[in-house]
C-alpha cells in the first residue's frame, strides 16, 4: 500500500517537539512573560532588503475583482504586531507561530517554519543573551553557556580576524576547511564573512574545540 499519504516527520519526533513547545512556554510563564498570536497576514510587510516576503493578492483573500493589484503578505516574522503590543503597555510577550519568506529553502531553511520570538521592556544587549543562554541550558538541558564575541569566533574557530582579515584570508580559510567555494564570484565582504560564520564556526560552537 502507498504509504505517501503519511507525514514526513515521525510521531516520536513530533511527540518530542510536542515536549520541547511545553518547555519553552513554562520557562518564558515561569520568567512571567505571557503568550501572544499576532496576525499571519498584512497590508504591512518587511523593510528589511534581505528577506523576501511572499504576498497574497487582495483578490485572493476576498474574492472580489476590483482592487486585485493590492497585496497582503505573510508575516516573515511576527516583529511588527509583538511591537505594536509593547507599545500598548505590555512588558514581557512570547510567541511561537509561522513565518514566511519566499525563496528560503534548502538545509537549514523553509519557505514556512516555526518562530520563537520574545520582547521584555529594559532588557539590554547582555540581558538578553543571557535570557537565551538560560532558555538553551534549560530547554536542551546544558551546561553553563559561554559568552564568545563575534572576533573570538572567528579567531579561534577560523583562525581569520573578521574586522582586518581580507576577502582572499577567508577564501583561503573555507578551503583549508573543505568548503566548496568554487562558483562564488562575490566581492561583498559580508558575504564571505557569512560563508566563514555558517559553515565553520557555528559547527563548532558549544563542542569544545
Amino acid at each position: 500500500m502507498n504509504d505517501d499519504f503519511l507525514p514526513s516527520a515521525s510521531l516520536q519526533s513530533l511527540k518530542k517537539r510536542a515536549g520541547i513547545l511545553r518547555d519553552i512556554r513554562k520557562f518564558f510563564d515561569d520568567q512571567h512573560f505571557f503568550e501572544v498570536e499576532t496576525p499571519l497576514l498584512s497590508h504591512d510587510t518587511v523593510v528589511d532588503r534581505h528577506i523576501h516576503p511572499i504576498s497574497i493578492s487582495k483578490q485572493d483573500v476576498t474574492g472580489a475583482s476590483a482592487d486585485s493589484d493590492v497585496r497582503f503578505w505573510l508575516q516573515t516574522s511576527p516583529e511588527f504586531g509583538m511591537k505594536r503590543i509593547v507599545s500598548a503597555g505590555a512588558n514581557a510577550i512570547y510567541q511561537i507561530g509561522k513565518s514566511f519568506r519566499q525563496a528560503e529553502a534548502g538545509g537549514r531553511h523553509n519557505p514556512e517554519f516555526t518562530m520563537l520570538e520574545w520582547y521584555r521592556v529594559g532588557d539590554d544587549l547582555r540581558s538578553g543573551m543571557q535570557l537565551l543562554a538560560d532558555l538553551v541550558e534549560t530547554i536542551l538541558e546544558l551546561p553553563k553557556t559561554e559568552m564568545v564575541s563575534y572576533r573570538e569566533a572567528f579567531v579561534r574557530f577560523a583562525s581569520v580576524d573578521p574586522f582586518e582579515g581580507s576577502i582572499d584570508e577567508m577564501k583561503l580559510t573555507l578551503e583549508k576547511n573543505k568548503v566548496d567555494i568554487a562558483g562564488i564570484n562575490d566581492s561583498q565582504r559580508d558575504t564571505w564573512l557569512n560563508l566563514v560564520l555558517s559553515e565553520i564556526i557555528e559547527q563548532k560552537l558549544g563542542r569544545g574545540a
